[in-house]
């Protein structure tokens, strides 16, 4: 099918925005995402893990940009997204990206501490929760996790809320140490601890508490095993970030820009250990293009704080190494090892490296120190040299080279044993493969020098024989592309051989060849089943045949990549890649799908985490509340040959849960497309009080024999979830008549959920008649007005109170008129402000309408 656009395929992270080609099963974000441009809708995507199952195939149709996302199952190495067209079986684009798990032996714990009661006040209790999970890859050992009482505190409790079996904790004076005989890999434990506030603690007052991890396995990150959290007592509020920055990265340079050499690349931001830290962010960002050199990189939180780590480009080429050839020995008679005597030895590798390289190797036969229940040593480490005893049999050598920028190279031979008496089995390793170009106007070159194999033994009764995949004589000039010499060693005394293959590689430069072969055979996909796992395949995949137009018409090389070991194809569909290439370097591909299927089906096991049950807590401004994936646990799943993936449906967005029931789905698929389900069941209970506010106490006049009317806005009370309900408990309603005395009037609010009630009150306060004149008896005295004029008017209300007291309303009523009248002509001469002598006035009526001077109705 004709392309209208150049094709190509960019990996990138979750986003589909970063460039990413290595993917870490112990990430977070474990999304693949492939930007694809340049393809025909009629297409398909491919994606195909590491053993070559084809895990996922989606038509291409309108979109650009298509995920997978990677599971606890999918398989380490090289994957491949595959711009694929069915039709034709062609290949137009194959982009590689890696899956690696961070996993050794050890056990990354880390400990995160957050405070459940913030502000606090004097008197009351800090409560702190600390969860405690092992990142693996190894189980953690004796976990000791020490917590102690912060100051201005007392000890409360301090116990384990979730986690293995078998915690226990242990108090003295005001420290806690708990011990988790055994965290497993991926494990979480989670503890509660309470700390009384010491009474009178001043406002403003940090409660800080810190808890510790260590535990007898080793953890290559030490700083997430500490952790504090804060909470303030009544007046002040504490963020603090914390960040932890990635490691320093090394790459080497691949591309220009500007003319300087360099590299595009990708790492994380730094890690929110505890606090609010606003988001993080990287300068230079990650992606950006860095020169050869070292350089800074640095990544600051919303809030200011900053880490740094380093990112060097090397701009030579990275380390190689070749290994001896095999290696084989008899042993003394009656021995049961062998020693090397020098100068005999294994030999040693030969390698390229930039500055101070190092050299290493690990023999296979070395072993790691065992450990008991208790932590001790049951059996000690043994690491051999190469002159130390090697045993009848056969022993691997691992050899590492490591340059000066910390890049690694390795290769791997082997030394074999044999007892003596018996003449050894031949072995013979191929010279190195050759590569020339064509002399000019040529499609063929002559090679002098192929080399020759190493056999062992190497003597006189060994013979060695090449032959070409040609059929031609080894002396004969190479044909352009690709051809195959296998050498043989056969031993005339043991009558055992062996074989090595050697390449010649012959290219027609500056040739203008353009054209890449074309496919004239391309192998039908395969369709069988299977009763075990896998199904061995050979004739039935077929041969692929291509020829070429270019200047050497014909030669052509085919290689097929994507057949397992042994031809033993497991479950699921594997992609059998088929790459025809020129003389010119010229190539093209074409897929073939085999599809192996179980019958009958058996689908893999899942077991999900147990049902979760959390709460909204104190001071909650959701109807919800959020469960980390720590918290919700992990699943497990198994297939009795593979699992192609493991998913999870119905968490909300941000792990936000609201409030009652939600029903998580986890599916298990294995490579045959059987799946099975199990859910897990969340619990939100709503704990969170709902509050209330009243106003403020109310004072008022009488205004009537029986009293006075009181106003105000009745208080509604509010809660995290809706449906709170309030309700008027005690005291009379707004706009109704209050006796004279006090009166309290509470308030109640319940919210949806049962939580409450919460209440609040205040008081409706009527003076009596006395308590009115004697406020205006206080106010005349304060007045500005002269003496004669004050007494004039202290005489009238004098006489008023006296009559009032003495149950004579006859005498107050006209000593009050008369105190009115008074008031009215010091405000017309003058004397007194119109606004205190109106309310003067407005005193004495309310007191007349009391004593019954008047009857106008209450207000």
């Amino acid at each position: 099918m004709p392309q209208a656009a150049p094709v190509s395929i960019t990996t990138r992270a979750g986003d589909c925005l970063t460039p990413k080609s290595v993917y870490n099963l112990q990430d977070t974000d474990l999304t693949v995402c492939a930007t694809v441009t340049g393809a025909q809708p009629t297409q398909e995507i491919i994606w195909s893990n590491a053993n070559f199952i084809a895990v996922q195939q989606t038509p291409v149709g309108t979109d650009s940009s298509f995920t997978f996302t990677l599971g606890p199952a999918s398989s380490l190495g090289d994957w491949r997204v595959i711009l694929y067209d069915p039709a034709g079986g062609s290949v137009y684009a194959v982009t590689p990206f890696t899956v690696i798990d961070a996993a050794n032996p050890t056990a990354d714990l880390t400990i995160s501490k957050s405070a459940f009661t913030d502000p606090l006040t004097a008197g009351s209790q800090a409560l702190f929760g600390i969860q405690v999970t092992n990142f693996g890859p190894s189980d953690a050992v004796n976990v000791q996790v020490f917590d102690s009482a912060p100051a201005n505190t007392t000890f409360s409790s301090f116990a384990p809320i979730s986690g293995p079996t078998g915690i226990s904790c242990a108090v003295v004076g005001s420290d806690v140490t708990c011990t988790i005989p055994t965290l497993a890999r991926g494990e979480t434990a989670v503890f509660g601890a309470a700390y009384d506030v010491i009474a009178g603690t001043p406002a403003g007052t940090v409660i800080a508490n810190t808890a510790t991890v260590s535990s007898d396995t080793s953890d290559p990150r030490s700083g997430n095993n500490s952790s504090t959290a804060s909470a303030v007592v009544a007046g002040a509020t504490v963020s603090v970030c914390v960040l932890d920055c990635p490691a320093d990265v090394v790459v080497t340079a691949n591309a220009t820009q500007g003319g300087q050499p360099g590299a595009f690349v990708t790492y994380a931001a730094a890690s929110i250990q505890s606090g609010d830290c606003n988001g993080v962010s990287n300068t230079p960002a990650s992606g950006a293009f860095f020169t050869v050199g070292t350089h800074s990189i640095v990544s600051t939180s919303g809030t200011g704080q900053t880490c740094s780590f380093s990112v060097t480009v090397l701009d030579t080429t990275p380390p190689t190494i070749t290994c001896p050839a095999a290696v084989t020995r008899t042993a003394p008679s009656g021995a049961t090892n062998y020693t090397f005597d020098p100068p005999d030895s294994p030999g040693t590798p030969t390698f390229s490296a930039s500055g101070t390289a190092t050299l290493t190797f690990v023999r296979s036969d070395d072993t790691a120190a065992v450990y008991d229940d208790t932590g001790a040593v049951v059996t000690p480490a043994v690491v051999h040299s190469l002159t130390d005893p090697w045993p009848i049999g056969t022993t691997g050598i691992q050899w590492t080279v490591t340059d000066a920028g910390g890049r690694k190279a390795s290769c791997s031979q082997t030394v074999t044993i044999v007892e003596a008496g018996a003449r050894e089995a031949v072995t013979i390793s191929c010279p190195a493969n050759v590569s020339v170009e064509a002399p000019s106007g040529s499609c063929e070159a002559t090679v002098s020098t192929l080399g020759t194999p190493t056999t062992n033994p190497s003597d006189s009764n060994v013979d060695v024989v090449g032959v070409r995949n040609d059929g031609r004589p080894l002396t004969d000039p190479f044909p352009a592309g690709t051809t195959q010499i296998t050498w043989t060693a056969t031993d005339n005394l043991g009558g055992t051989s062996a074989s090595c293959t050697q390449t010649v590689t012959v290219t027609v430069p500056n040739s203008g060849d353009t054209t890449p072969p074309t496919f004239t055979t391309v192998p039908a996909n395969v369709t069988t089943t299977t009763s075990s796992c896998s199904v061995v395949l050979d004739d039935e995949l077929g041969v692929a045949q291509a020829t070429d137009s270019g200047t050497c018409n014909g030669s052509v090389t085919i290689t097929r990549t994507g057949v397992p070991p042994g031809n033993a194809f497991p479950t699921g569909t594997t992609t059998v890649i088929y790459t025809a290439t020129d003389a010119a370097g010229n190539s093209a591909s074409v897929i073939q799908l085999v599809t192996v299927t179980e019958s009958p089906a058996i689908p893999p096991t899942i077991t999900a985490p147990a049902d979760v049950v959390a709460y909204t807590g104190p001071g909650a401004t959701s109807c919800g509340t959020v469960v980390s994936d720590a918290t919700l646990g992990t699943v497990i799943a198994n297939d009795n040959c593979s699992l192609a993936s493991v998913t999870r449906t119905g968490v909300p967005a941000g792990n936000a849960f609201p409030v009652g029931t939600t029903t998580i789905t986890y599916r298990a698929t294995d490579a045959s497309g059987n799946f099975t389900e199990d859910t897990q069941v969340v619990t939100v209970i709503d704990n969170t009080p709902p509050v209330i506010s009243c106003p403020a106490s109310i004072t008022l006049e009488p205004t009537c024999p029986s009293g006075a009317v009181a106003t105000w806005t009745p208080p509604v009370g509010t809660d995290n979830c809706a449906g709170a309900v309030t309700t008027r408990t005690a005291g009379g309603a707004p706009g109704s008549v209050f006796t004279i005395g006090t009166t309290t009037v509470t308030y109640s609010v319940t919210d949806a959920h049962g939580n409450g009630p919460v209440s609040c009150s205040f008081t409706v306060t009527v003076l009596t008649p006395q308590a009115v004149i004697q406020n205006l008896q206080a106010a005349v005295n304060a007045s500005s007005l002269t003496g004669t004029q004050k007494n004039g008017l202290l005489a009238k209300l004098s006489a008023a109170l006296q009559g009032i007291n003495n149950n004579q309303p006859n005498v107050a009523c006209p000593k009050l008129s008369d105190f009115i009248n008074s008031v009215q002509n010091l405000v017309s001469q003058g004397n007194l402000s119109s606004a205190t002598g109106n309310s003067w006035i407005s005193s004495a009526n309310h007191v007349r309408n009391t004593i019954g001077c008047t009857s106008l109705p209450c207000s």
